[in-house]
């Protein structure tokens, strides 16, 4: 079990470091596309219960020892189509992402990880299972890092060496790969030294998680329901990087 009393109520203080971005920039505009479609709650999974959560239908019931179908079709319209989508919008462009890949998602469409791979993004990890891991002991944790990294390796050729843990940061010297990134309780970026080389730690911000124009931000009150509104955030969210007084910034879209 975790130990939810261990706080650092100090962090970096009036001194946070200076990341130094190339060419002195002040942000670093980092693309996000999360892989989660088949990862999530589904009794197929061994779940005790259909998933409630990133849905187009919020606030609802998980329907316990059974599938819910319309939840499960949601899902499945990311990897059969959206993801697709995206990449050609990207491929178009020339321009790269980091794709945080749920493991078990992945085995269940390798062609996913395999077509990132090729196209030159970075294929991260964002844990085997889509689901609160919370409660695990650390054997059951072991044993989900090891599996999330395999699927990775299996699917686009090689480990991750990123890692934006579940709900709460993974314990550290479980994996090559085990780097804490959802915590929303700092700004600057983090170098790690939890395995061999060092990593980036990019915590959750409200940029990027929850709230202003990430992957929960519709679910909230006005929503992000359609492009104008994510336009105007991202603007927003951009602008508030660039007028602060800390040292220069990630912002993760």
């Amino acid at each position: 079990m975790h130990n939810h009393l261990e706080r650092n109520l100090i962090g970096y203080g009036p001194n946070p470091p200076d990341p130094q971005w190339p060419n002195e920039a002040r942000i670093a505009v980092s693309f996000v596309l999360n892989y989660e479609e088949g990862g999530e709650n589904t009794i197929l999974n061994g779940d005790a219960a259909s998933e409630v959560f990133l849905t187009e239908t919020p606030g609802g019931t998980p329907i316990v020892g059974g599938r819910d179908l319309s939840t499960e079709s949601m899902y499945e319209y990311g990897s059969r189509a959206g993801f697709w989508r995206v990449m050609r919008l990207f491929g178009e462009r020339n321009m790269r992402f980091t794709s945080w890949a749920v493991g078990r998602a992945l085995e269940l469409n390798p062609a996913a990880g395999k077509a990132m791979a090729e196209a030159g993004h970075e294929v991260a990890s964002h844990g085997y299972r889509w689901i609160n891991y919370k409660d695990f002991t650390l054997e059951q944790e072991l044993d989900h890092m090891k599996k999330a990294v395999k699927a990775i390796a299996d699917t686009a050729g090689k480990p991750p060496v990123g890692w934006l843990s579940m709900w709460l940061p993974l314990r550290t010297g479980a994996a090559d790969a085990s780097v804490p990134s959802r915590r929303t309780n700092r700004l600057p970026m983090a170098s790690v030294k939890i395995a061999k080389p060092r990593a980036l730690a990019q915590p959750a911000s409200l940029t990027r998680a929850a709230a202003s124009s990430g992957d929960s931000a519709w679910r909230f009150t006005p929503p992000l329901g359609v492009p104008p509104s994510f336009a105007m955030s991202a603007w927003r969210c951009h602008r508030r990087c660039w007028l602060t007084d800390l040292a220069p910034l990630m912002l993760a879209l």
